[in-house]
């Protein structure tokens, strides 16, 4: 379990926040990424969770997201990523470690969200 508040990390030089292997029932409220050198959000493996006003900005991507269920986003957004601003990967390869009863993407909701010039650099 966690719950991060205005939290912001900048330049880092892989991922911003790394959220790999099993999450549950973690809140996320006003944070972002920016400009770091891989992705603004890698989640693998996490369940029963919520992003609430949170950005990924200027990232090589924005969010990735693998082997999730009951994830909510709530006003997120992404702007200027290299490449995808939300990409949802489904693939065996992301699945080590994890029980099988997180495999995959279900219940996921993006409520308002936006993207802006993302995979266009």
């Amino acid at each position: 379990m966690a719950r991060f508040e205005d939290v912001w990390v900048l330049n880092a030089g892989g991922n911003g926040f790394n959220f790999i292997g099993f999450h549950t029932s973690c809140h996320m409220s006003r944070s972002w990424a920016s400009s770091c050198a891989g992705i603004g959000w890698a989640i693998n493996g996490m369940v029963y969770s919520s992003f609430n006003s949170c950005g990924s900005d200027s990232n090589l991507y924005g969010y990735t997201l693998s082997n999730t269920r009951g994830i909510t986003f709530n006003g997120c957004g992404t702007e200027d990523n290299q490449r995808d601003g939300w990409a949802v990967i489904t693939s065996d390869a992301s699945t080590t470690g994890l029980t099988v009863a997180v495999h995959d993407v279900h219940g996921l909701v993006l409520n308002g969200c936006y993207g802006f010039l993302n995979g266009v650099a």
